[in-house]
């Protein structure tokens, strides 16, 4: 099958340079079909390919923008939007993700690089250009959605001349629902029994229709998930066939059960998908962003669209992309602040001095006047962060969320603020430490012989890495940070290493989206290496999860660890089940001297309480907040401290102390708090641990800032 031919045309040719015709003109019909065909075919320029969306929003779409007038004043105009390199990265991660089979692209990055406009004219396109087209628009709130239809109305106000005989069936603006159809019919003129409008000539003869002056041209679809409220409904998108899909502000609402409706009327019979879908959002709108943030950053994972910078860079001269080159992430398409408006620097150049390829004499010419704006990173960083800068003197909150609002990084668009009581700040600051260093610890699988020694080998299986766990069996392997300070158990004190237990309370379950998590927990016991600190941790959810318990219990065997977990989960009784409960921590004392007025009736565990939960939280924001000497000393004089928090050795809990607040499961959160309630009460009942008159053998154990620490072999 041959390909369809481009046309080739100079951008002098463009619509937008043209003088429009008159309708009793006998050109006029061939005139506007000329230019409609541009918009689906696109063009060639010089050697360069125009898509048919582009096309479409230079030439055929208007907006609100601001523009200089003849004495250099800015005034706002509806016009034909300016070419930028905003739209050109966009149309460019289209083009690819077409090609690699029609993947999804999520787009995530600053505010106010026109996503708005953007994503009404891509559903302005199909509904205008393509009849029995239905693009559907799916948002998170009322107000988001009418900030879309809102330039679609512009448009439709304001349309041209050859699509002048269009009518739309229904007002959006007024509508309350969460499902919305917005129907455009088209009525049929006719001159000498020809119809004028070309719309009409090339898609419905008058004779298919002789008693009807309109027909059904096209339909947009809208859908509100209302901030989450409908995340259980998913027969909000069944039933839709849509020719164009888009995702507003996604970040507002987790979206995923929706989409799973969604995604059969994406594919075709064939199992291909029929179109490029978008998902978008901006930095700071994530009240509900688990599922964007993992799809987002993790595409390797979620099989979207992995923009490749150094592809882009084949194309186009502009250095400054290497900005998503400093992450280690596989992310989908990220808008940096320095491209919003609030940058605000853009400077005008050729398009053939911004595009990476040498030209022709012939080429250069077809190009002539064929400008783009495009950013002027230093210039805009600098007003960016100076913007940053003065939020932040204002207070600490507001500086946090100038940075989610312009990000400069692809996990700026995802810190959190508002309620987290933790300092969110040095959290990251450590998480990034651990990464960029490779602090990882050791990836282990624990055996027991008949003897009762434990044996510990190198594993396979790599740590659950994505949070909030989205549900599913997932067997990982224990993490050792730092070996015990005996080979044999026995010859640990009791008190030196504790741990915490926090679980899915529904055993052998594999669509729960909690976790098992088990830490290991060094006290301050007057002994070297870790204080204070986590050492160990097994967190994870097998088929079965008895194979995680036997691991667990091997754990705090290794370290002879006392565990408090929280009352009656399963786990209790699997270590009861095994003549192991001298694990278990007694906590009836406990409980009472938190909650003096309890009444349950439990030996082993903490119960889940209001008040025991909310003391635990208070013990993880003093360990976190808790100021800690460095040994070193300022210029000044002072003593240098560093947060308590830059002590967890754990990525993940770290990721949900930063993220606290906005989801439900916090299973690494309630695990450590266990195992720091646990340690209050033994320093409470004067329990220290070993003692420095224990020999320690140093070749037994590694620290975390010890960068050979990797996953070798002990026994």
């Amino acid at each position: 099958m041959q390909e369809a031919r481009i046309p080739k045309i100079a951008y002098s040719s463009f619509l937008l340079h043209q003088v429009l015709p008159e309708r009793d003109d006998e050109n006029y019909v061939s005139f506007w079909m000329r230019h409609i065909g541009y918009c689906k075919s696109g063009v060639e320029v010089g050697g360069v390919h125009i898509t048919g969306w582009l096309y479409w929003h230079l030439n055929f779409f208007k907006l609100s923008i601001d523009k200089r007038d003849e004495f250099g004043n800015s005034v706002r105009v509806v016009d034909n939007p300016n070419l930028r390199d905003n739209e050109w990265l966009i149309n460019w991660c289209y083009e690819q993700a077409d090609k690699n089979g029609r993947q999804p692209i999520l787009a995530f990055g600053t505010r106010r690089f026109a996503k708005t406009s953007f994503i009404a004219s891509r559903v302005a396109y199909n509904t205008f250009i393509f009849q029995y087209s239905n693009p559907l628009i799916i948002g998170g709130s009322q107000s988001d959605l009418n900030n879309i239809t809102k330039y679609i109305d512009e448009f439709y106000e304001k349309r041209p001349d050859c699509f002048s005989d269009f009518v739309k069936i229904s007002d959006w603006n007024k509508a309350t629902s969460s499902d919305v159809e917005i129907e455009f019919n088209k009525r049929i003129v006719t001159r000498n029994r020809n119809p004028i409008n070309p719309i009409s000539y090339e898609f419905f003869p008058i004779t298919e229709k002789p008693n009807d002056n309109s027909f059904a041209f096209s339909r947009i679809s809208v859908r509100n998930l209302q901030h989450g409220q409908l995340t259980s409904k998913e027969e909000l998108l069944a039933g839709i066939t849509p020719t164009e899909a888009v995702w507003d502000e996604v970040g507002k609402y987790l979206y995923s059960k929706q989409r799973s409706a969604l995604l059969p009327a994406i594919e075709n019979d064939l199992g291909e998908r029929r179109f490029v879908e978008l998902l978008i959002g901006t930095g700071g709108n994530t009240d509900f962003a688990a599922d964007a943030e993992m799809d987002f950053l993790f595409t390797e994972k979620s099989n979207f669209f992995h923009f490749d910078v150094n592809q882009y860079l084949e194309e186009v001269k502009d250095e400054h992309f290497k900005y998503i080159q400093d992450t280690d992430k596989q992310v989908s398409l990220f808008v940096p602040a320095q491209m919003s408006n609030k940058g605000g620097q853009k400077k005008e150049i050729p398009l053939v001095q911004y595009l990476n390829r040498d030209f022709t004499e012939d080429e250069a010419k077809a190009l002539e006047g064929f400008n783009i704006f495009v950013t002027d990173w230093e210039k805009a960083q600098v007003k960016v962060e100076g913007f940053i800068n003065e939020e932040h003197r204002k207070s600490s909150d507001k500086g946090k969320k100038a940075q989610m609002y312009y990000p400069f990084q692809p996990e700026d668009c995802f810190l959190f603020s508002g309620n987290n009581p933790f300092p969110v700040e040095e959290a990251k600051k450590t998480q990034d430490r651990i990464r960029l260093e490779g602090l990882t610890g050791e990836y282990v699988r624990l055996e027991q012989t008949p003897h009762g020694v434990i044996s510990v080998t190198q594993s396979v299986l790599e740590p659950v890495t994505e949070y909030p766990f989205r549900g599913g069996a997932y067997d990982a392997p224990a993490v050792i940070y730092e070996r015990p300070i005996f080979d044999d158990p026995r010859q640990i004190k009791r008190g030196t290493y504790i741990a915490g237990f926090d679980g899915a309370k529904v055993a052998t379950s594999t669509t729960s989206d909690s976790l098992n998590c088990l830490y290991i927990f060094k006290r301050q016991a007057g002994v070297s290496g870790y204080q204070n600190q986590i050492v160990a941790q097994l967190t994870g959810r097998p088929h079965m999860d008895t194979i995680y318990y036997r691991q667990a219990m091997l754990l705090l065997k290794l370290y002879n660890a006392e565990c408090l977990p929280e009352a009656d989960v399963p786990f209790v009784k699997y270590l009861r089940s095994q003549k192991a409960e001298h694990y278990i921590a007694q906590a009836r004392g406990t409980n009472l001297r938190i909650n003096e007025n309890s009444r349950a009736n439990v030996d082993y565990g903490l119960p889940a309480t209001a008040r025991n939960k909310e003391h635990l939280l208070k013990l993880l924001k003093t360990y976190c907040w808790d100021q800690i000497p460095t040994g070193e000393m300022s210029q000044e004089g002072d003593e240098i401290t560093v947060l308590g928090v830059s002590r967890i050795t754990d990525p993940m809990l770290l990721e949900e102390i930063i993220k606290f607040g906005n989801y439900k499961n916090y299973d690494r959160i309630m695990s450590f708090g266990h195992a720091l309630i646990w340690d209050e009460e033994l320093s409470i009942n004067n329990i220290k641990g070993s003692e420095d008159k224990y020999q320690l053998k140093r070749d037994t154990f590694s620290k975390l800032t010890d960068k050979n620490f990797g996953r070798g072999r002990y026994r």
